[in-house]
């Protein structure tokens, strides 16, 4: 009976040992692949993230187009209201309205930098610039036609007033301290100028 009772203890301590190696085993084996995570995870590799609210909405997504990366943010009803674009040669950022309809750009492109306010139906009415040959700033119709430009070179300032056409109507200057003004007809003909164009 001592043999038998014996061999039946060790036969518990076996099992009791071979569980605590299982148990040994798998819990290296779980910190083994949660360092392997833990490593991993510091760098994330996709074409396309989206983020959604508790409910399952997109609120937002960022993706590559080409040759352009863009970042698109919604509000709760799903509209497009701000997006931010960068290319190799263009980087803009736009703010909507509640109907999708862009509101105000900022864009920079070529070394020419720029801001642009929208009306309700898509159209630029006052665009701010920076480009190579100065500051300028126009105002447009409703059809979008330049109406009123301002611009300052370093020749001088300039002014223009455009007919319905989008041709100049009235220009002033004041080039190397010299002042001009030139009235013209819509169809490009100079009525009127001082000092007398030749």
């Amino acid at each position: 009976m001592q043999i038998e009772e014996r061999i039946t203890a060790l036969e518990r301590q076996n099992k009791r040992l071979k569980r605590l190696f299982f148990f040994i085993v798998i819990l290296i084996g779980g910190f083994v692949v949660q360092g392997e995570i833990s490593a991993t995870s510091k760098i994330i590799e996709a074409e396309k993230f989206v983020l959604k609210n508790k409910q399952g909405k997109v609120r937002g997504v960022w993706e590559n187009h080409e040759s352009m990366t863009v970042l698109a943010m919604f509000d709760d009803s799903g509209v497009n209201r701000i997006t931010a674009g960068l290319s190799n040669t263009d980087e803009s950022l736009t703010f909507c309205d509640a109907s999708g309809s862009p509101r105000i750009k900022f864009s920079f492109a070529d070394g020419d930098s720029g801001i642009f306010v929208f009306d309700g139906n898509k159209k630029i009415r006052i665009g701010m610039a920076l480009n190579s040959q100065g500051p300028c700033v126009d105002f447009r119709d409703s059809k979008g036609t330049r109406r009123l430009g301002m611009i300052l070179t370093n020749e001088g300032p300039g002014f223009s007033l455009l007919h319905s056409n989008g041709r100049n109507g009235l220009g002033m200057a004041l080039a190397k301290e010299m002042p001009s003004m030139v009235f013209t007809d819509p169809f490009g003909k100079i009525s009127w100028a001082v000092p007398q164009q030749q």
